[in-house]
């Protein structure tokens, strides 16, 4: 599956890049990180981490899953450890900044809250697949997607479902 997907916003496409990498290696994150121009301290990898695995349970909620409760408070503290903080334009668009210019960590929390404003973050979510659980956006017009490719993912649902309906 593709880092973006046609359909998701371009301004979303640092968090949607976010969410869908496994960040498994802090070579992976230092990377990802000077591709967008930053530099990567340690000490944002493992919030990065944190965050990563903080924001793919609020997605399982998007999808109609369960999540742990303390996820938002989670976030919320992440939000204030990185002060972000408004900034609107002449025009009286809003964005949502990090106090530091180079803290990806903040970038990303940004672009969460600006989504969850914009109502669309409810649009990003974690495959229900048990073995797969990617992160995508779901830009069908309904938003009622339930898996990450209709190919795979949901092809392997449905044909488990009607082998034991079958059985």
């Amino acid at each position: 599956m593709p880092e973006h997907r046609e359909g998701t916003p371009e301004w979303l496409s640092d968090l949607e890049s976010f969410l869908w990498w496994d960040f498994d290696e802090p070579e992976l994150w230092r990377n990802w990180t000077a591709k967008r121009g930053w530099t990567a301290a340690q000490t944002s990898f493992e919030e990065a981490l944190s965050l990563q695995k903080m924001l793919r349970d609020l997605e399982r909620v998007n999808n109609g899953m369960e999540a742990a409760p303390t996820q938002v408070e989670r976030l919320n503290q992440a939000i204030e450890a990185h002060a972000l903080r408004p900034d609107v334009s002449n025009g009286g668009e809003v964005t949502i900044r990090p106090s530091g210019a180079d803290d990806p960590v903040g970038h990303v929390l940004a672009l969460v809250v600006r989504a969850m404003h914009d109502g669309v973050w409810k649009r990003f979510k974690l495959c229900r697949d048990e073995v797969c659980r990617a992160s995508y956006f779901d830009a069908t017009k309904n938003g009622a997607k339930t898996w990450c490719s209709m190919e795979t993912c949901g092809s392997r649902n449905k044909m488990r479902r009607f082998r034991a309906k079958g059985a």
